[in-house]
């Protein structure tokens, strides 16, 4: 999820117009209840087109990555660490559903050493088994 005050909306009316008919906010609160994706895509310079994207749970970044005209090119998870670290972007190159179908749905993700890493808790369910299903990657 994504929160946002009414005060921090922007209020400089030519970003405005560029922006609708969406609203443009010049900050946003972030929540650690679902993982956060930024994603970008393969816009041309020419376009009025969004390049980058933050996408809130798997769901949503599988949404835009099945929008038709979309080209997801890279994405980043963004992970929370201790308060001492605060958040990292790590590159995302696969997700796999680690639990069937019939139970709710834990996604791991593939670190850039090839390491799996868990998007959702309980984090004990990012080792990959066999059986596990890909649902997003950006490898041919």
């Amino acid at each position: 999820m994504f929160f946002t005050q009414n005060n921090w909306e922007v209020t400089n009316g030519t970003l405005a117009q560029l922006a609708a008919p969406l609203r443009p906010w010049s900050r946003m609160a972030l929540t650690t209840v679902a993982p956060k994706f930024l994603i970008e895509l393969d816009t041309p310079p020419e376009t009025s087109n969004f390049r980058f994207l933050l996408a809130s749970g798997v769901e949503e970044l599988l949404d835009i990555a099945a929008t038709p005209g979309s080209r997801i090119v890279a994405a980043h998870v963004v992970v929370f660490g201790e308060r001492e670290q605060g958040p990292r972007f790590e590159p995302l190159f696969e997700i796999r559903r680690t639990t069937q179908v019939t139970t709710p749905a834990i996604h791991s993700y593939r670190r850039h050493d090839g390491s799996w890493a868990a998007l959702e808790f309980p984090a004990s369910c990012a080792q990959t088994t066999d059986g596990q299903v890909t649902v997003f990657s950006l490898e041919p």
